[in-house]
């Protein structure tokens, strides 16, 4: 698989019709291949800062040039609160967590389905760093405390107060709980 450099990306989007000057954009309709798509995916996520900012973007011009827009979900749920959007559901999806390919997944059986309305909603993450540092940090983890995870396992142990176990620990779950309400 070719690592995907930044003229790479920029060639992608000439080829689908990039305006130039100071506000670029794709013209409306423009659609990416999905081959394309992947490389962008692939590149937003693994690749060097700039050619990860430039694939980021590349995505949302994309997408927006195809009518798709970031928007809030809480005025349907308002709405269908309200009876004025009676007789519909629309399941919101979380996609942290999700890979690519599920995720892909769910857009094609959405498509096969004739959805009109797909939502996929993020959960805040406020209450915790889900950074691998962020992690190992709350959970103490840069601590020599896992000789006692070597006997009888190391899930379903009650956390100790010097912080071994600190994995079991549920002090996040109300505030993780507040934001999925």
């Amino acid at each position: 698989m070719k690592k995907t450099e930044l003229y790479d990306v920029i060639t992608d989007l000439r080829s689908l019709g990039l305006s130039s000057g100071p506000d670029p954009r794709l013209p409306k309709g423009a659609r990416p291949s999905a081959d394309m798509l992947d490389r962008w995916a692939r590149a937003a996520a693994l690749a060097e800062p700039d050619v990860r900012q430039a694939a980021i973007w590349a995505i949302r011009a994309a997408a927006h040039a195809t009518g798709l827009v970031p928007a809030s979900i809480q005025g349907l749920y308002v709405a269908r609160g309200q009876g004025k959007w009676p007789g519909r559901t629309v399941p919101a999806m979380n996609l942290r967590g999700w890979t690519y390919q599920t995720s892909r997944a769910a857009f094609r059986a959405a498509r096969k389905m004739g959805a009109g309305l797909l939502i996929f909603e993020q959960a805040l993450m406020e209450s915790m760093d889900l950074s691998p540092r962020g992690i190992r940090e709350h959970l103490k983890l840069n601590r020599p405390i896992f000789a006692r995870t070597s006997a009888f396992g190391h899930f379903g142990r009650a956390p100790e107060d010097d912080g071994a176990f600190s994995w079991e620990k549920t002090d996040l779950a109300e505030r993780l709980r507040s934001h999925l309400a």
